[in-house]
């Protein structure tokens, strides 16, 4: 007589449990990402930039050029990158003032527009220019240290970012025969598993 054993695996814990805790787990790591996004930003972008410009390391490599010859050539690649998107930025930017003068006498229409409608609720000319006075040097002061706090913001970044692309760009340099080199180990893991 031969019995048979069936074998059920349950989980450890209920479905309903897993699929909570994974969605916990999925809105923790959203928030942090959402709070560390100054870093991550900056992080993420030379990463990819690292990638982008491994293939002049790779050349340098070919050629049988010094290590650090391929370091400074993919550090003036990706440095010439972030120039000519701060260029760019700059670029586009002043083309954004010159199309604002083109809109000029339309926005006079519309600010016309609103007074009009103003005086039509019940709002006279002198309330207007009475709430007009009213803003003081203080308010000024601090919309013109809020745009330089903005300015300081992109600055730091943009330092954060040339001195990380530095660290990334150098270190993936050596990253290939890093890999290489414990390549064997991985193999022989791969072959127990």
């Amino acid at each position: 007589m031969s019995s048979e054993v069936i074998v059920t695996a349950q989980p450890a814990l209920p479905r309903g449990l897993i699929i909570l805790l994974g969605l916990a787990a999925a809105l923790g790591a959203a928030l942090g990402m959402r709070e560390f996004s100054n870093i991550l930003g900056p992080v993420f972008l030379a990463l990819v930039l690292s990638i982008t410009v491994h293939p002049v390391r790779r050349l340098a490599d070919r050629h049988r050029w010094p290590a650090w010859v391929g370091i400074i050539l993919s550090l003036l690649a990706v440095y010439g990158i972030v120039a000519g998107l701060f260029f760019i930025l700059i670029i586009s930017g002043i083309q954004f003032a010159a199309l604002l003068q083109d809109y000029a006498p339309q926005f006079q229409e519309l600010l016309g527009q609103a007074a009009a409608l103003l005086e039509s609720v019940g709002v006279s000319q002198e309330q207007l220019q009475k709430m007009a006075s009213e803003l003081s040097p203080g308010r000024l002061v601090g919309l013109a240290s809020s745009v330089l706090g903005g300015i300081a913001g992109v600055l730091s970044n943009a330092v954060f970012l040339v001195v990380l692309l530095f660290f990334t760009v150098a270190d993936a340099g050596t990253f290939a025969s890093k890999l290489e080199g414990i390549m064997p180990f991985l193999e022989r893991l791969g072959a127990r598993m």
